[in-house]
């Protein structure tokens, strides 16, 4: 896990809306994946004058602190399962934090984590402990697209309706490309529109997921996928024959060939034309954003 582009910008972005600075606790111990003339270019954006020496060494250390301190922490921690990249705090998160860290931490950063422990349950409930009122969450995990690299990969609705019913304000979910010209989308909420949102991705991507804590509830609170949860979402008498006869009807032989032929040439075009992430451009419940001139 580290600091790549992807986080970099957010994180930019964060620090010029006031949601970033004074103390931050990284699940695992960040290195840098950033270039000296990224930085730089993000530091020129954001209108931070950092001297040519500061940014060498925040970009040719393995570890990010000295990005870190560069971005306003004064107070910088880790947690990881182990010593061997010398956390501050050696804890497996699928087991509880202990008590004296409840509600220690102003901004938690976990990118790359959670995806590779078993207990996903288990290190939510975790980062609702360790943030206090007012702190902020920043996770960032796989999306598409990237299958084996830790045991899950993630939907905008599942941090969207963790965090809702778990005492968090400003939410806000972002589906990220990997590949150069990097996109970014934010992804609305199905809760809100009343229908899943299901999207396929020609390049592997990440989420990054953004809330505010604002309450503390008495305890940790189970979501339920929206639909389930929802009422109004419940189907009416025949629409479940109505839409088992859909699946039943083939296509024909002319369509087949379509959706075999779609997505070779979407994926052609996201690559000899740079215009990234054919499948989710154009999808209604993304909005395409950019993380250098947008709030995040």
């Amino acid at each position: 896990m580290g600091i790549s582009l992807t986080e970099a910008r957010a994180l930019f972005s964060l620090r010029q809306h006031g949601e970033l600075g004074g103390e931050i606790l990284s699940l695992g111990r960040p290195e840098v994946y950033i270039s000296k003339r990224e930085l730089k270019a993000l530091a020129f954006t954001y209108g931070q004058r950092w001297s040519d020496d500061d940014i060498s060494h925040a970009t040719s250390t393995v570890y990010a602190e000295p990005l870190l301190r560069l971005l306003g922490f004064g107070t910088i921690r880790s947690l990881d399962v182990s010593a061997y990249q010398q956390a501050d705090i050696i804890h497996d998160l699928n087991h509880p934090i202990p008590e004296h860290l409840e509600g220690t931490t102003g901004f938690l950063y976990g990118n790359g984590t959670i995806e590779h422990v078993f207990d996903v349950a288990a290190v939510l409930k975790n980062v609702v402990r360790l943030v206090k009122i007012g702190g902020t969450v920043f996770i960032a995990a796989p999306a598409n697209g990237q299958c084996g690299h830790g045991f899950y990969q993630f939907s905008p609705e599942f941090f969207y309706n963790f965090f809702w019913v778990n005492g968090f304000d400003r939410v806000r979910v972002y589906i990220v490309g990997r590949s150069y010209p990097q996109r970014w989308f934010r992804a609305a909420a199905p809760a809100a529109l009343g229908r899943r949102i299901e999207f396929m991705t020609t390049e592997p991507t990440d989420i990054v997921a953004i809330a505010r804590k604002a309450v503390n509830n008495p305890g940790f609170v189970y979501p339920q996928q929206s639909d389930y949860a929802d009422a109004s979402w419940h189907m009416e008498p025949g629409e479940s024959e109505i839409a088992h006869a859909a699946w039943a009807k083939r296509p024909p032989i002319f369509s087949k060939l379509l959706n075999r032929t779609s997505l070779t040439m979407a994926v052609a075009l996201r690559y000899f034309t740079g215009h990234g992430m054919p499948g989710v451009p154009g999808h209604p419940l993304f909005e395409p954003i950019n993380p250098l001139t947008d709030a995040i």
